[in-house]
């Protein structure tokens, strides 16, 4: 196992030298400041300083080996943030075609549009909010979504819409998830229908891919409210640097605070109840049934053939025959060894959003004592601090996905 400020500090040094290049510039560049950027805010200025000689001259050992130095005295090498944010700008180098780090046009615009859609529903439910506290004499924490059904000062019909924020965000984000994980799988699915093979085959690889559909569109739904909640807090962030005229300010800092409190309890619960849609267990465990099927009866027909008063010319035909199948299933067997690595490394990949729950409570609990206090105290400096585990986990989650099915896998994985 790589030691982890070996991995940070070689991270950047690739970085530097990759990110001159074109073709990588854009995404490398991006990753590589999202690193540099995540140690310089949770680090301090030594260590930023030893970075910046290492940009003078990427190429020094002994540049390197201050930076190390910096990292290992400040306790970087057990920030799972940064060894996140530094896989992820190792897998863009060395492994592009895995991290999907530009979307499509397509894509980008669908998430585009879903942002612009969930900033409108909360700009709307704290529209109501303030509303609502101007109507009813009640305590403001008692207004949030977690504690409006039991409000009895207000009437049903105000509460039920007050308590569907959640849901209105999550339906959206499972809806673009569900259209971008359509649109890649298209051409699969109408190449798996058209599979020239019988049809238990292609019953097993319709399987096979709906299986892999439903854990993409999992792991799409997570990584895009992972995302939504880093744009989000971003948006708050700059709405309170802009300095809003005074009477404005006291509803800016009551209605930042219940988004706040929204998003991090949203994400929250979202986390602590996800699940990886898709099973592959029982679908691999058929496949090797099978394949250990057809072996036995190649070691039948083998010894079939070796007992055989039958020319050895002939033995060996059939001999080699048996060998030539034997290594089209070893073949098979790897391909889905192959495969059932990329999806375990996406699950693994799924544990980086447990890491910022504890960072989630803390702003959900700060924001609940901004609502509850009525104090017009900015909460620039505790959000520019959760900023960086938000992005680390963003990263990391874009850091790889599980590339979709083509119909090349598909029949390897079906052994044709």
């Amino acid at each position: 196992m790589i030691d982890p400020v070996s991995l940070i500090v070689g991270a950047l040094v690739n970085g530097l030298v990759a990110g001159v290049e074109a073709s990588a510039q854009e995404a490398v560049t991006d990753g590589y400041r999202s690193l540099r950027d995540s140690i310089a805010q949770r680090y301090g200025r030594r260590v930023e300083a030893s970075i910046e000689q290492l940009e003078r001259e990427p190429g020094s050992e002994q540049r390197q080996a201050a930076v190390a130095w910096e990292l290992r005295h400040a306790g970087a090498a057990g920030d799972p943030v940064l060894i996140g944010l530094a896989e992820r700008l190792r897998d863009l180098i060395e492994h592009p075609e895995k991290v999907w780090a530009v979307p499509d046009r397509v894509e980008h615009v669908q998430r585009t549009s879903a942002l612009g859609v969930i900033t409108r529903v909360f700009n709307d439910h704290i529209g109501q909010v303030l509303a609502v506290r101007s109507q009813y004499s009640t305590k403001d924490t008692d207004l949030l979504t977690a504690n409006v059904a039991r409000n009895g000062d207000i009437p049903a019909p105000v509460r039920q819409g007050l308590g569907g924020l959640h849901d209105r965000i999550r339906l959206i984000i499972e809806q673009v998830a569900a259209k971008i994980e359509s649109d890649r799988y298209r051409d699969v699915e109408d190449a798996v229908a058209n599979l020239q093979a019988g049809k238990l085959e292609r019953d097993f690889a319709q399987r096979l891919v709906v299986t892999e559909k439903q854990m993409q569109l999992s792991y799409e739904t997570l990584r895009l409210t992972v995302e939504f909640l880093g744009a989000l807090n971003n948006n708050i962030v700059a709405a309170i640097e802009r300095e809003p005229p005074q009477r404005q300010l006291a509803n800016l800092m009551f209605g930042n605070a219940i988004m706040l409190y929204e998003l991090s309890d949203f994400v929250i619960g979202y986390i602590g109840n996800f699940s990886l849609g898709g099973e592959f267990d029982g679908l691999h465990r058929e496949a090797k049934r099978k394949a250990e099927e057809n072996r036995e009866q190649h070691r039948a027909f083998a010894e079939q053939v070796r007992n055989k008063n039958i020319p050895e010319e002939t033995r060996q035909q059939y001999l080699d025959r048996v060998r030539e199948r034997e290594n089209a299933l070893k073949m098979l067997d790897e391909e889905w060894d192959r495969y059932l690595d990329e999806v375990r490394e996406v699950r693994a990949k799924i544990d980086r959003a447990h890491d910022i729950v504890p960072t989630l409570e803390l702003m959900r609990e700060d924001a609940r004592l901004q609502i509850q206090t009525l104090q017009q105290v900015a909460m620039l400096g505790v959000l520019k601090q959760n900023i960086a585990s938000i992005r680390g986990t963003v990263d990391a989650l874009q850091g790889f996905r599980l590339a979709p099915m083509t119909p090349t896998r598909v029949r390897r994985l079906l052994g044709i």
